[in-house]
């Protein structure tokens, strides 16, 4: 009997998840990012929008990304209008941190 094949490794290009009309994520540009555990999530803060990105699969991930942080996230408005400085995962209360200012 044969033995089944491993996959071929394959390459994603974050690029080809994100439409034209949307603006890239840069990763010299990322304000700030965190992983949630209990979502399996990587969130990437840049400016006033965030990318969200699950199970490492950023093709699929991207597809509905970036989004404004404003609406999405209980922070004070003038935060959701400008960029989050740091962000931090509480595994104890499952829930993301986000900081802004000194």
């Amino acid at each position: 009997m044969d033995e089944p094949k491993e996959p071929e490794p394959k390459h994603i290009d974050t690029n080809d998840s994100i439409e034209k009309e949307k603006e890239p994520l840069n990763p010299s540009e990322i304000d700030a990012s965190v992983y949630s555990f209990k979502k399996k999530a990587m969130y990437f803060f840049k400016g006033d929008q965030y990318y969200k990105c699950v199970d490492g699969d950023l093709a699929n991930s991207f597809n509905e990304y970036p989004k404004s942080i404003e609406g999405n996230w209980d922070v004070p408005i003038e935060w959701a209008r400008s960029n989050v400085d740091a962000a931090l995962y509480s595994a104890h209360w499952d829930a993301i941190y986000l900081f802004k200012g000194d």
